[in-house]
């Protein structure tokens, strides 16, 4: 699940330069120092811990130490930190990450014996908060509004007052996951977009909306929207009904075919405060809906699509928001093109076939103006394609797996093959950002692929496979039968005769 990103992280850059050079600052010695925190501080409760004291020895040379307190808690192999002296412990502080420095001020606040220099809340309209720290020093500035750890927290050396900007919390880019990969066309896909309530401190109201946007390949079902925050289910609303504690859903088709999906939390802030417990900082909202992968995925190179971002509020004095990077996912539906032949190789014209997948036949159906996959029980009931005059003919809009290829008529002048159909199988491989690397069509009858019947294996690096099939080789009775199979048989039977006579003869000749 991705987290949250904190301002640990963001000025986790400014920290690598604090550790980088020595101060030449005049220092304030024990004298108190001020730092004040200016930005978004409203009704926030902030604390200063001190991480090092430095003092200046001549005006060349500095002196670093720590308290007891601290000297334990970099010195406690459970805490995760063993560093011999406050040097090594600096050296190494250089080198941290910034989720590794995000983990160094949630231990730091939580460790037994350290205590703040001081914690001071901010007014309703504040836009700056003032702390009073003993000396100079490292200070980690915590926010402590929270059950949440680290929600705010800033590392900095500060050596005289000292101003720094206190930044909202940004939210991360929502997490996407469809339960498949590939489907049918007419197939439902269900798909799941999972965040985090966010810290919302100072705010009156929080603007919280996932917008998702589907490609045309895409219709998007309104009436299976779920949307849950830790383990309650919220109640769904509408334009002319919506409550502070609901959701709307918001479906809008755009010119080119997509559709944008806005699944707006009326106000989070407001589902926080309305009890049960709902909406804590760091609780999970996951949202589920689900949509029918349609035949126009196949105008699309049989790919879709889903764009979901969130737009969320930024500023407690104002209406701003801000947006995340999106996630996007891909789902994808593939066509296999056969071409039917002769043993010459000649393409074959009005060759029927159906198409198995397990004990099923596919069926194509049109629903609301849109071509989709049934399947059914009996032979009768499933579509015939035909071979043209190309001997090309397509089955379309299929998810992987394993499937059969029936030949159900035989072309004029040829006979069905006297086997079970043609067993083969796609299978995909996607690149880790979900797109598609290749597809593979594998027919695996060692014996049948021997005499030609039908290509082996084919792969892509799109959707479209094109397999040869019923294509024997010389030297093997033809599949397809026609004149060559009449002509075996008249053969078989002029030899039969042959040697009846020659019986015949033989026999006479015995007698006489």
């Amino acid at each position: 699940m991705k987290r949250f990103i904190k301002n640990l992280s963001v000025v986790a850059i400014i920290v690598a330069m604090v550790f980088a050079f020595i101060p030449t600052t005049i220092f304030a010695a024990d004298n108190d120092i001020t730092i004040t925190v200016n930005g978004a501080v409203k009704e926030r409760t902030l604390s200063a811990y001190k991480l090092f004291t430095i003092e200046d020895v001549d005006g060349d040379n500095y002196y670093y130490s720590w308290s007891d307190a601290v000297k334990a808690f970099f010195q406690d192999s459970t805490v995760g930190y063993e560093y011999a002296t406050i040097l090594d412990a600096i050296d190494a502080l250089k080198d941290f990450s910034a989720s590794e420095l995000d983990e160094l001020a949630t231990k730091f606040h939580d460790y037994t014996g350290i205590s703040a220099e001081d914690t001071q809340t901010a007014g309703a309209n504040a836009t700056s908060l003032d702390l009073t720290v003993s000396g100079s020093g490292y200070y980690i500035v915590y926010d402590e509004t929270t059950s949440k750890p680290a929600s705010v927290a800033m590392l900095n050396n500060v050596v005289e007052d000292t101003e720094i900007d206190i930044k909202i919390d940004e939210i991360a880019v929502p997490e996407k996951e469809p339960d498949v990969t590939s489907a049918n066309i007419g197939e439902t896909v269900n798909f799941t977009v999972t965040s985090e309530v966010p810290t919302m401190a100072g705010y009156t109201s929080y603007t919280f909306n996932i917008v998702d946007t589907l490609s045309k390949g895409l219709t998007f079902n309104s009436d299976s929207v779920t949307v849950k925050i830790g383990n309650t289910t919220l109640t769904k609303s509408d334009a002319e009904t919506k409550t502070d504690v609901t959701y709307t859903v918001t479906p809008v088709v755009n010119a080119n075919g997509t559709t944008t999906v806005t699944i707006a939390l009326v106000d989070l802030l407001k589902i926080k405060t309305a009890g049960n417990n709902v909406g804590n900082v760091g609780d999970e909202i996951v949202v589920t809906y689900s949509a029918k992968l349609n035949s126009d995925a196949l105008t699309v190179g049989g790919h879709t699509y889903n764009d979901v971002k969130i737009t969320y509020s930024n500023d407690p004095y104002t209406t701003s928001t801000n947006t995340t990077d999106s996630d996007v996912v891909h789902v994808y539906t593939y066509t296999v093109n056969f071409t039917k032949k002769n043993t010459a190789g000649e393409t074959l014209e009005g060759a029927k076939f159906v198409l198995k997948s397990g004990n099923q036949f596919v069926k194509y159906v049109t629903v609301d103006g849109k071509t989709e996959i049934q399947l059914v029980n009996t032979q009768a009931d499933a579509t015939v394609m035909t071979s043209d005059a190309n001997g090309a003919f397509a089955f379309e809009g299929l998810k992987a797996g394993t499937y059969t290829l029936v030949e159900t008529e035989a072309p004029e002048g040829y006979q069905v093959p006297n086997f079970d159909g043609f067993t083969f199988t796609i299978t995909d491989e996607f690149n880790n950002d979900g797109t598609l690397k290749t597809v593979t069509f594998t027919y695996d009858n060692t014996e049948e692929i021997a005499k030609g019947f039908v290509t082996a294996t084919t792969s892509s690096t799109s959707t479209t496979l094109a397999v040869e099939v019923l294509n024997a080789k010389e030297g093997y009775l033809p599949t397809t039968g026609g004149m060559g199979t009449k002509i075996f048989t008249a053969v078989g039977i002029v030899v039969m005769l042959a040697a009846g006579v020659a019986l015949i003869y033989r026999n006479k000749r015995n007698n006489d």
